[in-house]
């Protein structure tokens, strides 16, 4: 395997972004009564 295109080191990179994406559309379908939620995922992932 060529050491150049070792994706595997990007592997936090593309987990980190994945969980900003999902926390994006969470926060758009939710109501605004049940937003107080999203902080507490946060802390609960990270």
């Amino acid at each position: 395997m060529n050491d150049m295109n070792d994706f595997t080191l990007l592997i936090p990179e593309f987990l980190i972004s994945g969980l900003a994406i999902l926390v994006l559309a969470i926060d758009f379908f939710l109501k605004n009564e049940r937003k107080f939620v999203l902080p507490f995922g946060e802390l609960l992932s990270g």
